[in-house]
């Protein structure tokens, strides 16, 4: 792994429901020097069906045991992680018991743990692991913080981080429809960077890394590493970033290539708060690819995540109340 001291880290996000595609382009992901974030969680969810939730929770934890025995070595696993499933959420048990299994025939055991909340669930984590992989094996948890408890709480959490661990994640999105958020922050406006400014410095007192929450906007090049500069100018050597796709962490590793030079589309910058709930309720089911969980407007490239399609609804509902 490179020098967290001297170089800008890149969490990349990598949806397992689509592990045949991880099979063609690990190799060439490796070399961007981004880690990887296999995921459990946001993009194995299906918000229109739990039965359907439930097949992609199954079909991302299958696969991950399948490049395990494939495609990930004992030497790869340093930079990579899996995000799980929070406790409570029905699947955090399950995911324990396959991560633990993998680790067995050489997975990873660098975990990130959505919903931290305190301490003592950063803590049981690291035990529940712990407890499956043997001596000698010591897991590697991380928080993401992501809720009003997990914000109101975060010095307990950050006095539960270990010496070998210290990377806190913020999911901005979770905690926009937790807030009841709408519309959600945009990373341009002054409120979500003082709340971004805010988590950098109580995790830089604890001696933690911040890593930020992905970039929504896709094809906007110069937003992205505009995000970069502001999180560099917090703090030069305790912050990081996660991202959506390779060309977001080859444009961040190396400035001069990645993405288009084009500004994004901003379709929505000008919506009002109810057209822009419509726009997202009308468009998220026809981005979708392949019913998963994500959604992206392919002329303007913007990314529609479940949490956005939920606040937009919840929206909507308040108004339709209103009006009676």
């Amino acid at each position: 792994m490179s020098d967290p001291e001297s170089t800008f880290r890149v969490y990349r996000y990598f949806p397992l429901t689509r592990g045949i595609a991880y099979t063609r382009v690990h190799r060439r992901m490796r070399k961007t020097g981004a880690c990887t974030v296999l995921d459990f969680e946001d993009s194995a969810w299906d918000p229109l069906s739990e039965k359907r939730t439930d097949d992609l929770k199954e079909r991302a934890r299958t696969w991950y045991l399948k490049l395990v025995q494939g495609y990930l070595h004992s030497s790869d696993t340093r930079d990579i992680w899996v995000r799980i499933n929070g406790m409570g959420s029905g699947y955090y048990e399950r995911d324990i018991e396959v991560v633990s299994c993998a680790a067995g025939m050489g997975g990873t055991v660098n975990v990130l743990l959505p919903k931290t909340e305190s301490g003592d669930m950063l803590k049981q984590c690291r035990s529940d692991l712990g407890a499956r992989v043997g001596p000698g094996v010591h897991p590697r948890v991380s928080p993401v913080v992501e809720t009003r408890g997990g914000l109101g709480n975060l010095n307990d959490i950050l006095k539960a981080l270990d010496s070998v661990n210290r990377e806190v994640f913020f999911g901005f999105y979770d905690y926009a429809l937790d807030a009841k958020q709408w519309p959600f922050w945009k990373q341009t406006e002054p409120t979500f960077w003082t709340l971004v400014t805010n988590l950098i410095g109580k995790i830089v007192k604890f001696g933690g890394l911040y890593v930020h929450t992905p970039y929504g906007r896709l094809n906007d090049t110069k937003g992205l590493l505009l995000v970069k500069a502001n999180l560099i100018d917090r703090s030069p050597r305790c912050v990081a970033m996660s991202t959506l796709n390779e060309a977001q962490s080859s444009a961040l590793l190396d400035e001069r290539s990645g993405l288009s030079d084009e500004p994004d589309v901003g379709l929505d910058d000008n919506m009002g708060a109810d057209d822009l709930a419509h726009w997202i309720v009308d468009a998220y089911p026809m981005c979708r690819r392949n019913r998963l969980s994500f959604a992206v407007h392919r002329k303007s490239g913007r990314f529609i995540p479940p949490h956005e399609y939920l606040a937009a609804l919840r929206h909507l509902g308040a108004l339709r109340e209103r009006a009676i």
